[in-house]
């Protein structure tokens, strides 16, 4: 069976899908679209790819501008956790990103900010 969201004749989106009657879930494109609507990735948490690429990227700009030395241990972390479950390209380059901001700001406290505190 083909889905058709269309709206006002213009269509948005066509895929197919099938249902699975013993458990009540319908399949979308490989994922599975729960009781409640909400898509689930192929571990079966929601969006927690999505999740913990967008938390270590908002870590990563957030400690290039206040205290990098508490925000780039969680950018380095959650970056981590949104590249292992990450389910899609756009959830791997947000967490690849906030990796990366965490990397820069490490990098900073341990060769300009910890010396310049420390001959002070």
């Amino acid at each position: 069976m083909i889905v058709t969201l269309s709206f006002n004749s213009i269509t948005y989106a066509s895929f197919p899908i099938t249902e699975d009657k013993s458990t009540q879930e319908i399949i979308v494109d490989n994922q599975k679209l729960s009781q409640d609507h909400h898509i689930t990735n192929k571990s079966g948490n929601y969006q927690s790819g999505l999740s913990n690429a967008v938390i270590s990227l908002c870590c990563g700009i957030i400690g290039l501008l206040v205290y990098p030395i508490l925000f780039a241990p969680a950018s380095i972390i959650f970056g981590i956790l949104g590249l292992k479950s990450a389910s899609s390209r756009r959830q791997r380059n947000l967490a690849l990103t906030g990796l990366i901001l965490g990397f820069i700001q490490l990098l900073y406290v341990v060769f300009v900010l910890i010396p310049y505190l420390l001959l002070n």
